[in-house]
């Protein structure tokens, strides 16, 4: 036979198709065999997130049950390649990957199936009738139609028609998307008219979004003080990047005139233009926030948004904060690639499909008229996003699903290991070392080739107790801090972030970044970064007196005679008795909870730069519990300090030298 005809039947192709088709077929036989066999459990959920992460209405929902404590089995269906990592799932979700047996097992069996787009009918389950389907969709108000008349996609089609028959409940926000819904594959299903859940963070306290803009921030190395522009287009379907060419630079001056300060630009990518993006060279100040899963948590931290054609600028609007339409293919892309629910002039954004006018639209934004706008056409569309959408939705799966609230200790053991409680290092090391008198800061002056910021690194990484580091340092120095803590393998580093203006404010930076990133009930160990001779057994003793007292500051006797002057040390006519005195040190131990209010305490009295926690918690009228410290444990800030740990690092490698 010749060689063609054997590649044409047998290539490459061939023995895909064919493995594809018999793996079909198997799957189909165990979808039928969990769905008719396994026996549906009230108290499960189970969440379908077509992109697999821990995002958009699903997380909004299922973090609300979280929040209440309701004794809901609470199973997310993920995807085998996803951007979202286990730091992001709560300690309660069992994940489970979408489209194996162990899926179909979870499906079959759950009470509640909540999915933002097709998920059920792409994965071929067929709802039971005692099973409750809920959509929540993943768009509001948005511009672009995705129904019969405007997608050419026949398979999509047909599986947006089969999910539309088993919903149970849609979830909308407005009598606009009520219609959208009526028009094509909804035309029956019951309306919950609640709100979208994930638009409930727009509508949360400027703490709790200040937690969020460290986490990302942090995450990204984006600077805290800085003003965040977000361009965030959505995708073409041929993949040509030509549209998102627009000039940075030029889009950073526009801000910084019209509304002052630094700016600073960041940029979020549809995941279908994944693979066509190593073509599109972003400048080095611009930062790519493409990997990160929730786009609501970003749109609640920015300042500014930026977009053509995506529907989450419409959700955005309800920040009231400035926003603007750029589409350089305007005249293809309507009509022809997508049709458009309302034209673009419709929305409050100005629009401009050049950068020139871009730029012209932001340097004369008018802000009074835009808000003015905002409010007409969220009126005009019916909404009814009010920040409680989540709360609504969870009452109704009180009600489905019979879960009420219970004792939070019922799910410390959950994942079936336990959630034990993180201790996590703070080193400050944002000090310019300006009584070292050197020409680099005291914490990177090298002792025997390792900057004595890593001897301090070094000991808690040796720790058992500490479980993660987080480094506040100068902003210049945060990839050094990085640099050296990858050369000398220091694993627990998993933060560095800026330093402030105090130490007070400096700590603060630190203590935003774990509250962001951990449990609420996470310890917190203050220390110096350049007390470079802590010994375990200081971090041991401070760990023990936190457990028993619930702070602890490391601290030694005075040994020597004092006496107080009020002259500059002139003379004295008082002494005062040394054995009621104790000069403190580092670590200083506490609770985050507890740091976090005293912070908050300071802020609103005014308290602006206490030299240590400890001193701040006495300030707050705090008592001050001690655990030990040592003479060897010394703060290096001078010339005579560097000689004297010196000294100490060498007789610490003696070890004939006696304690």
């Amino acid at each position: 036979m010749p060689n063609k005809y054997v590649k044409a039947i047998f290539g490459k192709g061939f023995f895909t198709t064919v493995i594809r088709y018999f793996d079909k077929k198997l799957q189909n036989l165990f979808i039928k065999f969990f769905r008719n066999t396994v026996k549906v459990d009230d108290k499960k959920i189970i969440f379908l997130n077509f992109t697999g992460n821990y995002d958009c209405n699903p997380k909004a929902i299922c973090q609300k049950i979280i929040d209440q404590n309701l004794d809901a089995d609470i199973v997310w269906a993920v995807n085998k390649k996803t951007r979202c990592g286990p730091e992001f799932f709560p300690v309660r979700i069992r994940k489970v990957i979408r489209g194996t047996y162990e899926f179909y097992k979870e499906i079959s069996s759950a009470k509640v199936i909540v999915d933002n787009g097709i998920s059920t009918a792409h994965l071929r389950y067929k709802k039971k009738r005692d099973q409750i389907l809920i959509e929540t969709w993943h768009g509001s108000l948005g511009i672009k139609k995705f129904g019969r008349d405007s997608n050419q996609d026949k398979n999509w089609l047909r599986k947006a028609a089969r999910e539309g028959r088993m919903t149970d409940y849609i979830i909308s926000n407005s009598t606009f998307e009520d219609s959208i819904y009526r028009e094509d594959f909804w035309k029956k299903t019951p309306i919950w008219q609640f709100g979208h859940p994930r638009n409930d963070i727009f509508f949360e306290s400027p703490d709790k979004i200040e937690l969020i803009r460290y986490k990302i921030c942090t995450k990204y190395k984006i600077p805290f003080d800085a003003h965040i522009c977000l361009y965030a287009p959505t995708f073409r379907d041929d993949g040509d990047l030509s549209p998102y060419n627009i000039n940075y630079r030029m889009l950073t001056h526009a801000l910084t005139e019209r509304f002052g300060g630094r700016w600073v630009i960041a940029t979020r990518f549809h995941s279908r233009t994944k693979k066509y993006l190593k073509k599109y060279a972003l400048p080095k100040n611009v930062f790519n926030l493409s990997g990160y899963p929730d786009i609501q948590e970003i749109l609640s931290i920015i300042d500014c948004g930026i977009t053509d054609y995506s529907s989450w600028i419409c959700e955005y609007m309800l920040r009231r904060k400035p926003g603007f339409t750029f589409a350089t293919d305007l005249e293809s892309y309507e009509g022809v690639e997508r049709q458009f629910f309302f034209p673009l002039s419709e929305l409050p954004f100005p629009t401009s499909t050049d950068e020139k006018t871009l730029c012209d639209n932001i340097r004369s934004f008018d802000n009074d008229k835009f808000v003015e706008d905002c409010d007409r056409f969220l009126k005009e569309k019916g909404s009814v996003d009010d920040g409680h959408a989540a709360e609504r939705v969870v009452e109704k799966l009180k009600e489905i699903m019979n879960i009420e609230e219970v004792d939070p200790e019922t799910f410390m053991d959950y994942s079936g290991e336990g959630e034990e409680k993180m201790t996590v290092a703070i080193l400050t090391a944002a000090g310019v070392g300006s009584r070292m008198g050197q020409d680099i800061p005291k914490q990177f002056i090298h002792v025997d080739n390792k900057p004595l910021i890593v001897y301090t690194m070094e000991v808690f990484q040796k720790h058992p107790g500490i479980d993660a580091m987080v480094v506040v340092t100068l902003p210049n120095w945060i990839d050094m801090v990085q640099a050296y803590a990858s050369q000398f393998g220091i694993t627990k580093l998993k933060w560095v972030v800026p330093g402030g203006s105090t130490g007070q404010e400096s700590i603060r930076n630190g203590l935003m970044t774990i509250a962001a990133n951990c449990p609420k009930d996470t310890v917190v160990m203050v220390h110096d970064g350049n007390r470079c001779l802590v010994s375990p057994e200081i971090i041991s003793d401070s760990l023990a007196v936190y457990e028993e007292h619930g702070s602890a500051v490391a601290a030694i006797p005075c040994v020597e005679a004092v006496f107080l002057s009020e002259n500059q040390g002139n003379s004295s006519v008082e002494s005062i008795p040394r054995e009621k005195l104790f000069r403190t040190q580092t670590p200083h131990t506490y609770s985050l909870e507890k740091l976090l209010w005293a912070h908050e305490q300071a802020k609103e009295r005014g308290i602006e730069n206490t030299a240590a926690s400890c001193t701040l918690m006495q300030a707050l009228g705090e008592t001050v519990y001690f655990s030990a410290g040592s003479e060897e444990n010394l703060k290096i800030t001078t010339t005579d300090d560097l000689a004297l740990f010196k000294v100490l690092r060498q007789t610490k490698l003696e070890s004939w030298i006696k304690k």
